[in-house]
């Protein structure tokens, strides 16, 4: 938590580690027209080995990653293969798979300054312009994770459709299997989906160390109905 707490600080030493970097690391820090998330990614891992980084300092992630898609939509774009980050007889096998991002932030508050020629100034304006920097962040990973799992599906599917008899049968495929059934399902659960005095109620709860045992029992609570009533997962319990 920036500000509240310091940062954590891991000293480096890549002058001592020996082992290669990953040739998809290299890659990616070779090519010009790589995936810019990739490239960042690869070029941290490269500054950590040859010491120009010396120190690390760890802030919450949610400063870059608030989702926390990153890390899989890197794996995936970084993939030598179209079924990793799984394992051949996990993708053969897979028929269903579901990712729901569970969104516990507040709804925008109203502020006085957007309603006046003046302002913001001072701390509204360090909250502003951090509240909006953060949600273009999570739009945009949200949106490069729905893309890239989309393309996932479509490059498993058509890996399983091109194996030979042989390589079905190492792999354990059994009679009947069919090589298209599979469907990646992607979804959002916040509570926009609630109004009137629990959204209220729900939007009045703060980020805080301890809360009261009634708004825990309303989060809790909350949190169950929002999930049973996401589309996306009702359509994933429907396709099983």
């Amino acid at each position: 938590m920036p500000v509240a707490f310091a940062p954590i600080v891991i000293e480096s030493y890549g002058e001592k580690c020996t082992r290669p970097l990953p040739s998809k690391v290299l890659r990616a820090v070779n090519d010009t027209n790589a995936n810019p998330m990739l490239r960042s990614f690869a070029q941290a891992l490269m500054r950590y080995r040859d010491g120009s980084m010396k120190y690390v300092k760890l802030l919450d992630g949610g400063l870059v990653d608030n989702y926390g898609l990153s890390g899989f939509t890197i794996a995936r774009l970084a993939a030598d293969r179209p079924y990793e980050p799984m394992t051949p007889h996990e993708a053969v096998k897979i028929r269903r798979a579901i990712f729901l991002l569970v969104d516990a932030g507040r709804a925008p508050t109203d502020s006085k300054w957007v309603s006046q020629l003046a302002g913001p100034s001072g701390a509204e304006l360090v909250a502003a312009t951090s509240d909006t920097a953060l949600d273009a962040s999570v739009r945009a990973s949200y949106t490069a994770f729905q893309q890239v799992t989309g393309d996932w599906q479509r490059q498993l599917i058509g890996w399983r459709c091109s194996l030979p008899p042989a390589e079905r049968k190492r792999l354990g495929v059994k009679p009947g299997w069919n090589c298209r059934d599979v469907k990646f399902f992607v979804g959002r659960v916040d509570f926009g989906q609630f109004s009137g005095e629990r959204a209220a109620a729900l939007n009045a709860i703060k980020t805080r160390f301890t809360l009261p045992a009634e708004q825990v029992e309303l989060l809790i609570q909350s949190g169950d109905e929002a999930v049973r009533n996401s589309p996306t997962f009702r359509a994933f319990i429907g396709s099983l």
